[in-house]
């Protein structure tokens, strides 16, 4: 689809942990070869009243960096 429309965009948006998304997925689509323009990540409700979802979102988003370069 890509090759037939060059000016599209793909981003694709997952479910995360509050350490990073699983990386299956991300795995999966650099084996592919899928050129993905953009990831992110959905942070919502890290658990009950008193966490930091701050400091857990900023985790979960260097979680999903770390998966990207490892993939």
């Amino acid at each position: 689809v890509k090759n037939n429309n060059p000016g599209l965009k793909v981003y694709v948006t997952i479910g995360t942990g509050q350490s990073g998304p699983d990386t299956s997925l991300i795995n999966r689509a650099a084996s592919a070869g899928l050129t993905v323009d953009a990831w992110t990540i959905m942070p919502f409700d890290f658990g009950g009243a008193g966490q930091n979802m701050g400091a857990l979102t900023q985790r979960a988003a260097e979680g999903l960096k770390t998966a990207l370069k490892n993939a």
